[in-house]
């Protein structure tokens, strides 16, 4: 069973990481490239991008993950088990749409996401609406986004499926625990 779980991480932690710096190589292709940044401070940016990729990944992992299943490990076992593949897609579509609004709002307003943000919020849908169908470089980053998101919906249910909690006899309860502490 913990074994189920952790393959299931494991896989939203590969694919997080892979949609996370595309995000950013996108970024950096599209803006950096007006900049002319120096190779060394590419590298610089791209290491931190994923030591901070990999320390939001571990928390939604362990607030959306490991910690409710310490309590529904015990009283619904199989159940929880087979709900993690709909919590960790949750979370992944999630990182999804950051990115695209990340991508999205540089396109917009050409820096990164501030404080202008929550004008958007009060500006309401249809100002916000109006502003995508006029800007068509926003109006292709959101069909590529629908598209992209309907393919990594395919490939995210495919891949997990295999590691659905069915396919495993379930283990001691004792187990699982300290399997979670050794972590």
């Amino acid at each position: 069973m913990l074994n189920t779980l952790n393959r299931q991480a494991l896989l939203f932690t590969l694919y997080a990481l892979a949609l996370l710096t595309l995000t950013r190589v996108g970024i950096l292709l599209y803006f950096g490239a007006q900049q002319h940044p120096d190779s060394s401070e590419l590298v610089n940016l791209f290491v931190m991008g994923f030591r901070f990729d990999l320390k939001l990944i571990a928390t939604l992992l362990l607030l959306f993950l490991y910690l409710p299943s310490l309590l529904f490990l015990t009283f619904w076992r199989q159940g929880f088990l087979r709900v993690t593949r709909v919590i960790l897609f949750g979370l992944f579509m999630v990182l999804c749409l950051f990115g695209f609004i990340e991508l999205g709002y540089y396109l917009f307003f050409g820096n990164g996401i501030d404080l202008l943000i929550f004008g958007l919020v009060d500006d309401g849908t249809s100002a916000v609406i109006s502003s995508i169908l006029g800007d068509r470089r926003l109006l292709g980053l959101t069909v590529a986004a629908l598209l992209f998101f309907a393919v990594l919906c395919l490939l995210f249910l495919r891949y997990t499926k295999r590691y659905d909690i069915a396919a495993t006899p379930p283990k001691p309860l004792w187990k699982a625990y300290l399997s979670l502490l050794g972590m």
